[in-house]
């Protein structure tokens, strides 16, 4: 059991993928986790056979200490912590609800892709909120059943620098919690590594929904492989303007992935060595489905508003143009609103859009 200083009850919103692990891996600390899971049968199943978790760390059921709730309204008060693991659109309001079920110096936990940090502090008290990035990958099988996919490092921290004593005890009294799953580190530009995640999501997930394949698959072209570039390249310059700082993540340096038109035209040394990075990753991670697809075939909204249409909104604000994010906004509406699907043809619309951002066509 991790020693602690005071937490002993946490409340976890949505049991998904990432949420699951977390709830079980808490739970086997001696920590009591409130479960708000959405669904009738799954707070049953959960209430009779715990959740199970699987994968890279091993195969574990945990039901001691997990008490599985509909929704946030079975949530006892004064829990120290809230961690949100829902999708982003359900988030905000979740956030605004958290205020009246967490303790004086509780916090609540926002772990979504994207920056909705800055949507959530227009109607809760900045001070209340920690940031978290978690880069292990996961998988959802069935209610109360996770796959952990990869391994990966979690990051946490508050959204407002100036905190109190206490608050700052819980962020770090959590942040021990959270190493139990994978290495956790406390920082102090959590907008920073939210940047940084949003850069590399907004590739990924964007990419992988509009052409319906794996990673792998993608970074097996070319053209794609150049759009990923120009899609963390356009963000670069938004994160530039916006005066935040990127965090290095997952060994990923985003200012160093930038592309320039000089390194497009004839050979570049540089170009090659983006270029191959990106066939190593997709060779490394050749499986992996977007969570935007997975959302997609199942009927749900994809997560890109959050990513590729944060970044084309924070470019209007600043001043800076994002074509390549403002074509793939529109293309991902036109997949969720069934006029197109995900197929070769749309990535091929991409590729193409690439090429004339570039000048190249």
């Amino acid at each position: 059991m991790t020693e602690m200083l005071h937490m002993d009850k946490i409340g976890i919103v949505g049991l998904g993928a990432i949420g699951s692990i977390l709830a079980a891996d808490i739970a086997k600390q001696g920590i009591d986790v409130w479960a708000a899971v959405k669904h009738a049968k799954a707070v049953e199943h959960i209430a009779s056979s715990g959740v199970k978790v699987r994968g890279v760390g091993g195969e574990y059921v945990v039901s001691e200490r997990i008490h599985p709730v509909e929704n946030i309204d079975g949530f006892p008060s004064n829990l120290d912590a809230i961690i949100i693991a829902t999708k982003a659109e359900d988030a905000i309001s979740t956030a605004k609800r958290s205020v009246d079920f967490i303790d004086k110096n509780g916090v609540i936990v926002t772990t979504q892709n994207g920056v909705i940090e800055e949507e959530v502090v227009k109607t809760v008290d900045p001070s209340l909120i920690a940031g978290c990035v978690i880069s292990f990958g996961a998988t959802m099988i069935s209610p109360g059943v996770s796959e952990k996919t990869s391994h990966g490092e979690i990051l946490i921290g508050p959204i407002e620098q100036k905190q109190n004593s206490s608050r700052l005890e819980t962020i770090n009294e959590l942040r021990g919690l959270l190493d139990y799953t994978e290495p956790t580190r406390y920082t102090e530009n959590i907008i920073g590594y939210k940047y940084s995640k949003l850069l590399l999501n907004s590739a990924i997930n964007s990419l992988g929904v509009i052409g319906g394949i794996t990673l792998g698959e993608l970074m097996k072209r070319k053209l794609t492989r150049r759009a990923f570039l120009t899609v963390i390249t356009e963000g670069v310059l938004v994160a530039n303007s916006s005066k935040i700082k990127l965090e290095v993540l997952n060994k990923l340096n985003f200012y160093k992935l930038m592309l320039s038109e000089r390194e497009l035209f004839g050979f570049s040394f540089s170009y090659l060595k983006k270029d191959l990075l990106l066939r190593i990753i997709g060779r490394k991670y050749r499986r992996l489905k977007s969570s935007s697809l997975q959302s997609y075939e199942r009927g749900r909204p994809t997560e890109i508003p959050y990513l590729n249409g944060h970044l084309s909104r924070k470019g209007r604000e600043v001043g800076v143009a994002t074509p390549l994010n403002d074509f793939i906004v529109e293309l991902v509406e036109e997949i969720e609103m069934g006029k197109t699907q995900p197929s070769i043809e749309n990535l091929q619309k991409v590729e193409k859009k690439t090429q004339e951002v570039w000048g190249l066509v």
